[in-house]
């Protein structure tokens, strides 16, 4: 027996979710202290509600979004920064981590995370205090920054 179903909408549901992931892994760096790490990958659904300018991430819907971010360091990395979340050059002073990992020292992962309320276009970025460059042949360095809206 034939179903038939409405064609899908094209409009959003009120109330319907977003999100995206960005990332890098390989290289992580930046180029000016208190400068955003260059992010080089989205994945993002809807896709019209972020875009990619790295170190930038656009936040284009309005709303309020759980902002999360992640930076994997391998052993042989040395840093000594401090990480932390901006949206348009503000820093979000929850999402502040310290970081202080010798070259010597086991791998390790940082995170940190804020809510933001977006009322228009929002650049948001993951920012290191100090200048890094972090080279990995394996590519296990990493750093990711997620957005979930959550009203």
């Amino acid at each position: 027996m034939n179903t038939l179903r409405p064609a899908p909408s094209k409009q959003r549901p009120v109330g319907s979710g977003s999100g995206a992931m960005v990332y890098q892994l390989g290289t992580l760096r930046n180029s000016a202290e208190c400068g955003g790490i260059e992010l080089s990958q989205i994945l993002a659904d809807p896709e019209c509600d972020y875009a990619l300018d790295s170190p930038f991430v656009m936040v284009n819907r309005p709303g309020t979004y759980l902002v999360q971010y992640a930076v994997f360091l391998p052993e042989g990395a040395c840093v000594n920064t401090v990480f932390s979340l901006q949206a348009n050059e503000e820093t979000l002073l929850s999402s502040i981590v310290r970081a202080a990992k010798a070259a010597s020292s086991q791998c390790a992962t940082y995170f940190g995370q804020a809510l933001i309320t977006v009322t228009c276009p929002t650049a948001v970025c993951l920012a290191s205090q100090k200048v890094i460059r972090i080279s990995d042949i394996c590519a296990t360095a990493m750093a990711t920054l997620s957005f979930l809206r959550i009203r």
